[in-house]
């Protein structure tokens, strides 16, 4: 569809990182339902990128694509340029240490994304509104906006409203639904995964996970594989390099106590996956009582949209807060262990048996997080002045009146 037959001209923008990408995707579908009149264009800083978030769009092809209102647009983004490995083009294939220069190379992109907003702006011609929707990790496009003369906002976490008083904030999530659909491969592992699964108790499954970028550090992982098995409960642990390694090292044995894999595959008690799992399948299936997490932000949603409780190990920047918030407030985490304290078996195994065995603790949680569950869910029901999709027409209602 030509960019001229829509008056309003919406410009996702998310950050180069693996888990910034499904809510941008899921941003979206929001746009879509809040501006029907709206022509969507997801920048990407690579054309992988632009792959993987049509991809994410389970578009038949870029004609049905363009029918929809949707586009992509591939920035010329070079990361060996920058002192990055040449695949680099998002956060998961570097490691932790190289964050700040990715961080500083997308400012590379200035350039090329304000031609891009010109150029648009041009072929919208006199009368069209253009909204840019930028990661928060992408501050420079305020000054992208403000040398176009169009719209801005950034798309972060509800903290904003703390900090920034007198700047209207818009809640629009949770921005969780849909994910990016899986590769061959993750499908074959997904089927092997979900049929262990298939053949567990209700609730008796702790699913393990510390995100795409966070690791724990090698005696860490020791001490959780020892808490882990002795605790007697099911586990499905994703697995990646501890910190201080590679993350696409291939994975050492001497990283886990001897055996330990074979071990309780064996035995049935567990699955060691290394690199990938279905998370949105694992969350939402009936068997997985429990969330070992770093406590990410996208983790955190996912957890509580399936009405799972979270044992929290926060590793690094928001998290922190985000597991005090979820201990202290909403009672549906309790802490195994923080950063890179030491942690021992012991802990892991009396934390693992307090969240999914028959205590009062248990209970308690998984009340509370079937509770928050429910109000997750209705935030994406059509009807109602909470939900996402009404606050999301909000907004557009104040820039056009801005306008």
């Amino acid at each position: 569809m030509a960019v001229t037959e829509h008056r309003t001209q919406v410009v996702l923008f998310p950050f180069m990182a693996q888990g910034h990408i499904p809510p941008f995707r899921c941003l979206v579908e929001l746009v879509r339902h809040a501006r029907t009149d709206a022509s969507i264009t997801t920048v990407a800083a690579t054309p992988s990128l632009a792959k993987s978030l049509r991809v994410s769009l389970a578009a038949e092809d870029d004609v049905n694509v363009a029918r929809r209102g949707f586009s992509f647009h591939a920035l010329p983004f070079n990361p060996a340029e920058h002192g990055l490995p040449a695949g680099a083009d998002t956060s998961a294939k570097i490691g932790s240490h190289q964050l700040t220069a990715l961080f500083n190379a997308s400012e590379s992109l200035c350039p090329v994304f304000c031609r891009f907003v010109a150029g648009l702006r041009a072929v919208a011609g006199p009368g069209a509104d253009i909204h840019i929707m930028a990661d928060m990790f992408l501050g420079w496009t305020v000054d992208v906006a403000r040398d176009a003369g169009v719209f801005h906002s950034i798309v972060a976490g509800e903290m904003l409203r703390r900090w920034f008083n007198n700047v209207p904030i818009y809640p629009v999530g949770l921005l969780l639904r849909i994910l990016a659909a899986p590769s061959p491969e993750a499908r074959d592992r997904s089927s092997t995964i979900l049929a262990w699964l298939h053949k567990q108790r209700p609730g008796s499954v702790l699913y393990v996970l510390f995100g795409s970028q966070c690791t724990i550090n090698a005696s860490q992982m020791m001490e959780l594989a020892v808490g882990l098995e002795q605790s007697a409960h099911k586990f499905v642990w994703v697995i990646r390099p501890p910190s201080g390694f590679d993350v696409n090292d291939e994975f050492r044995p001497e990283w886990l106590p001897k055996g330990f894999m074979e071990k309780v595959e064996e035995s049935g008690q567990g699955l060691v996956v290394r690199w990938w799992a279905p998370q949105v399948e694992i969350l939402a299936h009936t068997v997985t009582g429990a969330f070992l997490t770093h406590c990410k932000w996208n983790s955190v949603q996912g957890s509580l949209a399936h009405g799972v409780p979270m044992i929290g190990w926060p590793l690094s920047a928001e998290q922190f807060y985000n597991a005090k918030m979820l201990v202290e407030e909403m009672g549906v985490c309790v802490e195994v262990a923080r950063g890179g304290d030491t942690v021992v078996k012991e802990k892991v195994a009396e934390v693992v048996d307090t969240v999914l065995g028959q205590t009062s603790v248990r209970a308690t949680m998984r009340w509370k997080a079937v509770e928050l569950k429910k109000v997750i869910r209705a935030a994406w029901e059509a009807d109602g002045d909470g939900s996402s999709v009404r606050v999301m027409e909000r907004f557009f209602a104040a820039v056009s009146r801005v306008a």
